[in-house]
């Protein structure tokens, strides 16, 4: 063959989908806590600290907080940009947290950290028996 015949094919687009904002933000926040405290958590970590859920917050250890719990230390292996980063925790979050053994994971309490789909699937149970978030 002379020419690449997959450089003829064009790849199919997938039209952008917009997301509206929440109005009523406390009222989920809410029903999300009522449904599970380390949900509520991580829904307030991704908006308050802009962590992504599946895996800056799910692999998160004590370790990673300074001794205050002023601020969250994330090396560059660990995020998708690959920088290292100083991220603040707010402190209606800071609040929350109840400190725990160095190389514990903040939600399964152990080294070792939840499943990756472990939020993933929280939160499609809690769209499916909650008419909150529709």
């Amino acid at each position: 063959m002379t020419s690449n015949p997959i450089q003829v094919i064009k790849s199919k687009r997938i039209n952008a989908q917009m997301h509206k904002p929440f109005d009523n933000i406390n009222e989920i926040l809410e029903a999300i806590k009522a449904y599970n405290k380390q949900l509520h958590l991580c829904c307030l970590m991704t908006y308050g600290c802009l962590l992504r859920p599946h895996r800056e917050i799910r692999e998160l250890t004590w370790s990673d907080f300074s001794d205050d719990l002023k601020y969250i230390h994330l090396s560059g292996n660990r995020n998708k940009s690959g920088r290292n980063r100083i991220v603040p925790v707010p402190s209606y979050i800071r609040e929350i947290l109840v400190k725990g053994e160095p190389h514990h994971n903040i939600f399964s309490g152990r080294q070792q950290a939840l499943n990756q789909d472990y939020f993933k699937t929280l939160l499609s149970r809690f769209k499916r028996q909650s008419n909150t978030l529709e």
